[in-house]
Protein backbone atom coordinates (compact mmCIF):
# COMPACT_ATOMS: atom_id res chain seq x y z
CA UNK A 1 0.00 0.00 0.00
CA UNK A 2 3.08 2.41 1.25
CA UNK A 3 4.65 1.79 -2.40
CA UNK A 4 1.49 2.42 -4.03
CA UNK A 5 0.89 5.59 -2.59
CA UNK A 6 4.70 6.38 -3.34
CA UNK A 7 4.47 5.22 -7.13
CA UNK A 8 1.59 7.36 -7.45
CA UNK A 9 2.96 10.68 -5.57
CA UNK A 10 6.37 10.43 -7.54
CA UNK A 11 5.48 9.25 -10.78
CA UNK A 12 6.70 5.82 -12.29
CA UNK A 13 9.60 6.88 -14.06
CA UNK A 14 10.69 9.30 -11.17
CA UNK A 15 9.60 12.33 -13.14
CA UNK A 16 9.79 15.19 -10.03
CA UNK A 17 12.67 15.49 -8.72
CA UNK A 18 11.36 15.72 -4.91
CA UNK A 19 13.89 14.83 -2.27
CA UNK A 20 12.82 12.01 -0.27
CA UNK A 21 14.41 11.21 3.61
CA UNK A 22 15.07 7.53 3.91
CA UNK A 23 14.69 5.86 7.29
CA UNK A 24 17.26 2.70 7.17
CA UNK A 25 16.03 0.66 9.64
CA UNK A 26 16.59 -3.81 10.56
CA UNK A 27 14.43 -6.11 11.17
CA UNK A 28 12.80 -7.40 14.58
CA UNK A 29 15.38 -10.27 14.95
CA UNK A 30 12.28 -12.61 16.13
CA UNK A 31 11.11 -12.91 13.04
CA UNK A 32 13.90 -12.25 10.94
CA UNK A 33 16.08 -15.50 12.85
CA UNK A 34 13.14 -18.05 12.42
CA UNK A 35 13.04 -17.05 9.06
CA UNK A 36 16.49 -17.40 7.99
CA UNK A 37 16.49 -20.81 10.08
CA UNK A 38 13.89 -22.23 7.57
CA UNK A 39 15.69 -21.24 5.26
CA UNK A 40 18.91 -22.57 5.88
CA UNK A 41 17.81 -26.07 6.03
CA UNK A 42 16.47 -25.68 2.29
CA UNK A 43 19.88 -24.00 0.72
CA UNK A 44 22.47 -22.79 3.03
CA UNK A 45 23.42 -20.36 0.11
CA UNK A 46 20.69 -18.10 0.41
CA UNK A 47 21.07 -17.51 4.74
CA UNK A 48 24.02 -16.06 3.55
CA UNK A 49 22.88 -13.53 1.33
CA UNK A 50 20.02 -12.46 4.01
CA UNK A 51 22.51 -12.42 6.95
CA UNK A 52 23.20 -8.63 6.28
CA UNK A 53 19.58 -7.43 5.04
CA UNK A 54 18.19 -4.09 6.08
CA UNK A 55 15.05 -3.09 5.55
CA UNK A 56 14.26 0.77 3.93
CA UNK A 57 11.38 2.95 4.76
CA UNK A 58 9.91 6.20 3.60
CA UNK A 59 8.46 7.42 6.15
CA UNK A 60 8.28 6.51 9.82
CA UNK A 61 7.20 2.91 11.17
CA UNK A 62 6.18 3.04 14.80
CA UNK A 63 7.54 -0.49 15.73
CA UNK A 64 11.23 0.37 14.39
CA UNK A 65 13.65 2.63 15.22
CA UNK A 66 15.60 3.90 11.93
CA UNK A 67 19.50 3.12 11.94
CA UNK A 68 20.20 5.89 10.12
CA UNK A 69 18.38 8.31 7.80
CA UNK A 70 20.05 9.34 4.57
CA UNK A 71 18.53 11.97 1.61
CA UNK A 72 17.84 10.71 -1.45
CA UNK A 73 16.03 11.37 -5.11
CA UNK A 74 13.76 8.87 -6.61
CA UNK A 75 15.39 8.15 -9.89
CA UNK A 76 13.27 4.65 -11.10
CA UNK A 77 10.40 2.76 -10.20
CA UNK A 78 10.37 -0.57 -11.98
CA UNK A 79 6.77 -2.46 -11.77
CA UNK A 80 5.17 -5.78 -12.38
CA UNK A 81 2.91 -4.66 -15.49
CA UNK A 82 0.38 -6.96 -14.93
CA UNK A 83 -0.40 -6.67 -11.02
CA UNK A 84 1.27 -3.55 -10.71
CA UNK A 85 3.35 -4.61 -7.28
CA UNK A 86 6.50 -2.78 -7.10
CA UNK A 87 9.76 -4.62 -7.73
CA UNK A 88 12.23 -2.00 -7.36
CA UNK A 89 13.05 1.53 -6.52
CA UNK A 90 15.99 3.31 -8.04
CA UNK A 91 17.41 5.99 -5.57
CA UNK A 92 20.67 8.93 -6.31
CA UNK A 93 22.00 10.11 -3.17
CA UNK A 94 21.75 13.63 -2.48
CA UNK A 95 23.46 15.03 0.87
CA UNK A 96 23.24 18.69 1.07
CA UNK A 97 26.60 19.98 0.59
CA UNK A 98 27.06 17.50 -2.57
CA UNK A 99 26.31 18.79 -6.18
CA UNK A 100 23.93 16.72 -8.26
CA UNK A 101 22.69 16.76 -11.46
CA UNK A 102 19.26 16.76 -11.99
CA UNK A 103 16.50 16.91 -14.37
CA UNK A 104 13.71 18.94 -13.26
CA UNK A 105 10.49 18.88 -14.65
CA UNK A 106 8.64 22.15 -15.53
CA UNK A 107 5.38 23.36 -14.78
CA UNK A 108 3.18 25.84 -16.63
CA UNK A 109 1.44 28.73 -15.02
CA UNK A 110 -0.64 31.09 -17.06
CA UNK A 111 -0.90 29.71 -20.03
CA UNK A 112 -4.52 30.50 -20.58
CA UNK A 113 -4.17 34.22 -20.63
CA UNK A 114 -0.78 34.43 -22.85
CA UNK A 115 -1.61 36.30 -26.18
CA UNK A 116 -0.47 33.74 -28.44
CA UNK A 117 -3.09 31.15 -26.83
CA UNK A 118 -5.80 33.40 -27.07
CA UNK A 119 -5.27 34.60 -30.68
CA UNK A 120 -5.34 31.02 -31.63
CA UNK A 121 -1.94 29.68 -30.85
CA UNK A 122 -0.72 26.76 -28.90
CA UNK A 123 2.27 25.97 -26.28
CA UNK A 124 4.27 23.34 -27.46
CA UNK A 125 6.80 22.49 -24.46
CA UNK A 126 9.76 20.94 -26.26
CA UNK A 127 11.56 20.07 -23.25
CA UNK A 128 9.86 18.98 -20.28
CA UNK A 129 12.94 18.65 -18.23
CA UNK A 130 15.70 21.62 -17.63
CA UNK A 131 18.82 19.71 -16.57
CA UNK A 132 20.20 21.56 -13.24
CA UNK A 133 23.67 21.26 -10.79
CA UNK A 134 22.18 21.40 -7.84
CA UNK A 135 23.18 21.17 -4.42
CA UNK A 136 21.36 18.64 -2.60
CA UNK A 137 19.32 21.58 -0.25
CA UNK A 138 18.46 23.43 -3.57
CA UNK A 139 16.72 20.59 -5.71
CA UNK A 140 12.92 21.70 -6.24
CA UNK A 141 9.92 19.46 -7.38
CA UNK A 142 9.52 21.51 -10.73
CA UNK A 143 10.44 24.53 -12.07
CA UNK A 144 7.43 27.30 -12.16
CA UNK A 145 7.86 29.25 -15.44
CA UNK A 146 4.66 32.00 -16.24
CA UNK A 147 3.98 32.53 -19.68
CA UNK A 148 1.67 35.15 -19.66
CA UNK A 149 3.49 37.48 -22.33
CA UNK A 150 4.48 35.03 -25.23
CA UNK A 151 2.69 35.95 -28.09
CA UNK A 152 2.50 33.86 -31.60
CA UNK A 153 6.51 32.31 -32.42
CA UNK A 154 7.79 32.97 -29.51
CA UNK A 155 10.36 30.91 -27.73
CA UNK A 156 11.79 30.55 -24.14
CA UNK A 157 14.81 28.74 -24.22
CA UNK A 158 16.80 26.94 -21.69
CA UNK A 159 18.82 30.59 -20.94
CA UNK A 160 15.78 32.24 -20.11
CA UNK A 161 14.88 29.73 -17.42
CA UNK A 162 14.48 31.26 -13.59
CA UNK A 163 16.88 29.48 -11.69
CA UNK A 164 16.52 28.13 -7.70
CA UNK A 165 19.35 29.52 -5.61
CA UNK A 166 21.89 27.40 -4.99
CA UNK A 167 21.42 25.74 -8.70
CA UNK A 168 23.06 26.20 -12.13
CA UNK A 169 22.16 24.83 -15.78
CA UNK A 170 24.09 22.38 -16.92
CA UNK A 171 23.63 21.85 -20.85
CA UNK A 172 25.69 22.40 -23.44
CA UNK A 173 23.48 24.58 -25.73
CA UNK A 174 21.66 27.03 -23.80
CA UNK A 175 19.45 28.27 -27.02
CA UNK A 176 17.66 24.95 -27.31
CA UNK A 177 14.16 25.80 -26.89
CA UNK A 178 12.21 24.86 -23.46
CA UNK A 179 8.33 26.23 -24.70
CA UNK A 180 7.34 27.59 -28.19
CA UNK A 181 4.05 29.09 -28.96
CA UNK A 182 3.23 27.75 -32.40
CA UNK A 183 0.33 29.30 -34.59
CA UNK A 184 -2.33 26.84 -35.61
CA UNK A 185 -1.88 25.59 -39.24
CA UNK A 186 -5.36 24.43 -40.75
CA UNK A 187 -8.55 24.48 -40.01
CA UNK A 188 -12.08 23.89 -40.90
Amino acid sequence: MLCQLQVRQYGRNGLHAQVLKLNITQSPSSSSSSKRSRKSSNNSSSDSSNRGSIDLQVGAAAETQPIASVRVLPKAVHMNSVTLDVENFRFMFCPPDRRVTVNVPVKLWNDDISPGVKSGGWLHVVNRTVPLLCLGWAIKPFIELDVRHMAVRDVLRYRDVPLPEGCQLHVKDALQPVVHCAARVGGD
